[in-house]
C-alpha cells in the first residue's frame, strides 16, 4: 500500500514505474477476493470500485507519460484514486469478516475443487454442509452453460440438457435434505443418479475446454503481426486508417477471446495445481489491461508515422505482449493434458481436411489456403507441447522417442504446404489431388505417432498374480501327510483372535451425518479401499490412518477411552503420517515427471504441519473430556474436527498424486516396485 500511496502523492512519478505497478497489484487482489466472495451486492461493489478505479488509473498514467502530472486533471485524479483505494479497502475487509463470522465456506474456484465438494455431500446427504455442496454443483451447472454458449448444435443442446438434469436433481436432493429425509432410500437414489450426471457434465466441460484450446491457441500470434503492419502502412496507402480500425478490433476481440479460454480452463479445466491456476488468471488480466494500451500506441504511430519515439513505444509495447501471450500459451499447456490436447488437435485436423477437400471439389483456393494453413499451425502447436513434455521429464528413453516423433511431423509439413499449393494452382489436377491427400495424411499419422510416444511410457496395469499364489500346488500333499491336529485352547480366557493377513480390508461403516471426524476418516477410507494394499505401503499407510481417525471420533464423542486414549490416538496418527509422507516422497523421488514430481511434494508436505497441530489440538481436548458441553470444550471440538477433516483431504489428496506420479516411474531403472491393483472398478 505504501509504495503505491507514494506514487500517487509525487506528480512528476514515472508512469509504468514500480509504484503504478503497486496501485495495479492491489487492484488485482481485490478482484482475486471478488473472484471467490458469493454473488450478492457485496461483490458487485467491490468489482465496480475496481473498475472505477482501473479507468481513472489509465486515465492517470497517460497524462504521466505525457509529462502531464502537474496537471490540475492528474493531480484531480490522483487525489480521487487515492480516496477509492482506502474505501476498497475497507469493501475487502469488511467482506472477509463477515465470511468469516458466517462460517460458510465458498465453493472451490476449479472444477475439480467443486467436484470434490459435491461428492462429499452426495455421499452423507443427510450431513449439514451449509448447503456447500448444493451451492458448488450449482457452481458446476453455471460453469458447464458458460461452456455450453461456445459451442455449436448439437454439443450445446446436449450440455444445456444435461446441466438443466444436474440442476433439477440438486434441487430435490436439497428439498429432500431440509425435509430431514436425507438418509431414505429415496434421496439416496437421487444422490447416485445425481453423481452420475454430475461425472459426465465434468467430461463434457473439459472435454469442450480442451477443443476451444486446441482451436484458438492454435495461432496466438497474426492479429498482433497484422495489426504492426497496419501501424506502420506509409502515408499515402489507401484506407490506413479503416484498415488499422479493423485491424484493432480484430485484435481486441482475439485477445479477449484467449484470455477468456483461459480462465475458463482455470476455472473448469482439470488442472488442480492451484499456483498454475493463479498464475494463468493473473497473466490473462495483465494481456486484458495491456491489449488497449497496444492499440492504442499503434494508433499514435499511425498519425506520427516518422516521431522515433512513438515507433519505440509501440514496440515496447507489442513485445510486452507478445511475451505475455508467451506465458499465457506456456500456462495454458501445462494445464491441459497433453495426449487430450492431442486427441483434440487431430479432431481439428480431420475438420480442416474435410474443408480442403470440400473446397477442392468447389475450386475454392482460398478455403484450400486456410484450411492447408490450419493444418500446419495444429502441427506446429503439437510439435511445441511435445517438446514441453520431453523438456520436463527426466526419462532419456521417453525424450528420446518423443523427438524423434516431433521430427517426424516437422519433415511431414513442407510435402503438405508443397502440396496444398499445387491443388490451389490446380484444383482439378487429379495428381496434384493425390499428392496432397497422402501429404495431408502424413502429417496426421506423425502427429498420431507423437500421442502414441507419449502414451508409450505410461505405466501399463500389473500384470495379474502368477497362477501358484492363486491356487498352491497341493500334488504332494495326502491325508495322511496332514500335520496333527493343535491342541484345544486351556484356561478361562479364549485365546485372543489372530491378526488378520496383511492385505485383508477392514470394513469401515459408514459413519452418521453427526460424526464430521468420522466421515472424513471415511471419506479416506473410501479412498483408500480402492487399491489393494499389497505390495503398497503407501496405500497400507493411508488405510491405518483411516481407522485410526475412525478411532479419534469414537475417543472424541466420549464414547469410551480415557484422556491418555485420546492422546496416544493422535501420536499414533502422527506416527501413521510420517509412514504416508516418507512413501510419497519415495515415490515423487523416483517420478520422471517435473511438474507432478513437484505436486506431489508440495502436497505431502502439509500432512507433517496438519499431524502435529492434530497432536496439540488432541492434547487440549482431552483435558476437556471430564466437562463436555462447556464453550471453550466446543471451541477445541471445533479446531479439532476442522484439523481432522483437512489431514484426511490432504491424506487423499497425496494418494491421488502418488498414483499419477507411479505412470511416471521407470521401474528398470529406479529399482522399485509399488503395485497400483484397482478393488473397486
Amino acid at each position: 500500500m505504501g509504495p503505491a500511496m507514494d506514487w500517487l502523492s509525487n506528480p512528476n512519478a514515472e508512469a509504468g514505474g514500480l509504484g503504478e505497478k503497486a496501485v495495479r497489484q492491489i487492484l488485482e487482489d481485490a478482484r482475486r477476493i471478488a473472484d471467490r466472495m458469493e454473488p450478492g451486492p457485496h461483490q458487485q461493489a467491490i468489482l465496480k470500485s475496481i473498475q472505477e478505479i482501473q479507468e481513472m488509473l489509465d486515465e492517470l498514467a497517460d497524462l504521466r507519460s505525457k509529462g502531464q502530472g502537474n496537471s490540475p486533471r492528474a493531480k484531480q485524479l490522483a487525489e480521487a484514486i487515492q480516496a477509492r483505494i482506502k474505501n476498497l479497502e475497507q469493501q475487502v475487509s469488511q467482506a472477509v469478516s463477515m465470511a468469516a463470522r458466517s462460517g460458510i465456506t465458498r465453493p472451490a474456484y476449479t472444477l475439480a475443487g467443486k467436484m470434490e465438494q459435491a461428492q462429499r455431500w452426495l455421499n452423507n446427504p443427510a450431513y449439514d454442509d451449509k448447503g456447500l455442496g448444493q451451492r458448488a454443483i450449482a457452481g458446476i451447472v453455471a460453469q458447464g452453460r458458460k461452456v455450453a454458449r461456445s459451442l455449436k448444435e448439437p454439443e450445446r443442446g446436449d450440455m444445456l440438457r444435461l446441466c438443466d438434469e444436474v440442476e433439477t436433481l440438486s434441487q430435490n436432493l436439497a428439498q429432500q435434505c431440509q425435509r430431514g429425509l436425507g438418509d431414505s432410500p429415496q434421496a439416496q437414489a437421487v444422490a447416485k443418479r445425481l453423481a452420475e450426471k454430475l461425472s459426465l457434465l465434468q467430461t463434457k466441460i473439459e472435454s469442450a475446454i480442451t477443443t476451444q484450446v486446441a482451436d484458438s491457441f492454435m495461432d496466438p500470434y497474426t492479429p498482433i503481426k497484422e495489426l504492426e503492419i497496419a501501424a506502420k502502412a506509409p502515408l499515402g496507402t489507401p484506407n490506413r486508417e479503416p484498415n488499422y480500425t479493423a485491424k484493432s478490433r480484430n485484435f481486441i476481440e482475439h485477445n479477449t477471446k484467449l484470455a477468456d479460454i483461459a480462465q475458463r480452463l482455470g476455472e473448469a479445466g482439470g488442472c488442480n495445481d492451484k499456483r498454475v491456476v493463479e498464475e494463468m488468471n493473473a497473466t490473462a488480466n495483465q494481456l486484458r489491461e495491456l491489449a488497449p494500451q497496444v492499440v492504442s500506441a499503434g494508433r499514435i504511430l499511425l498519425n506520427n508515422p516518422d516521431n522515433e519515439v512513438a515507433r519505440e513505444h509501440f514496440e515496447l509495447l507489442k513485445d510486452e505482449w507478445t511475451k505475455g501471450m508467451q506465458k499465457l500459451t506456456g500456462l495454458v499447456d501445462q494445464a491441459t493434458d497433453t495426449v487430450k490436447f492431442i486427441e483434440a488437435t487431430e479432431a481439428g485436423m480431420k475438420r480442416d481436411a474435410a474443408m480442403v477437400a470440400q473446397a477442392i471439389h468447389e475450386k475454392n483456393p482460398q478455403n484450400i489456403v486456410m484450411g492447408a494453413g490450419n493444418m500446419a499451425r495444429r502441427a506446429d502447436r503439437v510439435i511445441q507441447v511435445a517438446g514441453q513434455e520431453a523438456d520436463n521429464s527426466d526419462d532419456p528413453k521417453f525424450v528420446n522417442d518423443v523427438r524423434a516423433a516431433t521430427e517426424k511431423v516437422k519433415n511431414s509439413v513442407s510435402p503438405m504446404i508443397a502440396g496444398a499449393k499445387e491443388v490451389t494452382v490446380n484444383p482439378g489436377d487429379l495428381d496434384a489431388q493425390h499428392r496432397w491427400h497422402s501429404a495431408q495424411q502424413g502429417v496426421m499419422d506423425s502427429v498420431g505417432d507423437v500421442k502414441d510416444a507419449i502414451l508409450m511410457h505410461q505405466a501399463p496395469p500389473p500384470p495379474p498374480p502368477p497362477m501358484e499364489d492363486i491356487v498352491p500346488d497341493m500334488s504332494h500333499m495326502s491325508l495322511e501327510s496332514a500335520p496333527p491336529r493343535p491342541p484345544l485352547p486351556s484356561g478361562q480366557m479364549p485365546p485372543p483372535r489372530p491378526p488378520p493377513p496383511e492385505d485383508e480390508d477392514v470394513y469401515m461403516a459408514k459413519p452418521s451425518s453427526e460424526q464430521p471426524i468420522a466421515i472424513a476418516a471415511y471419506e479416506l477410507h473410501v479412498e483408500a479401499q480402492k487399491w489393494s494394499s499389497k505390495g503398497n505401503d503407501l496405500i497400507r499407510a493411508a488405510k491405518k490412518m483411516a481407522l485410526l481417525m475412525a478411532e479419534m471420533s469414537k475417543h472424541v464423542r466420549g464414547e469410551g477411552g480415557s484422556k491418555k486414549d485420546l492422546i496416544d490416538c493422535a501420536k499414533a496418527i502422527a506416527k501413521a503420517s510420517q509412514e504416508v509422507t516418507k512413501h510419497a516422497r519415495d515415490i515423487a523421488q523416483k517420478c520422471t515427471d517435473r511438474r507432478i514430481k513437484l505436486n506431489l511434494l508440495q502436497v505431502c508436505e502439509r500432512i507433517p504441519t496438519i499431524a502435529t497441530q492434530l497432536k496439540i489440538l488432541s492434547t487440549v481436548k482431552a483435558t476437556m473430556l471430564g466437562a463436555q458441553g462447556s464453550e471453550e470444550d466446543q471451541e477445541a471440538t471445533e479446531m479439532l474436527v476442522g484439523n481432522a477433516q483437512n489431514l484426511m483431504q490432504a491424506v487423499k489428496e497425496t494418494v491421488r498424486a502418488a498414483e499419477a506420479a507411479s505412470i511416471k516411474i521407470r521401474t528398470d531403472v529406479a529399482g522399485v516396485r509399488i503395485r497400483w491393483v484397482r478393488q473397486n472398478p
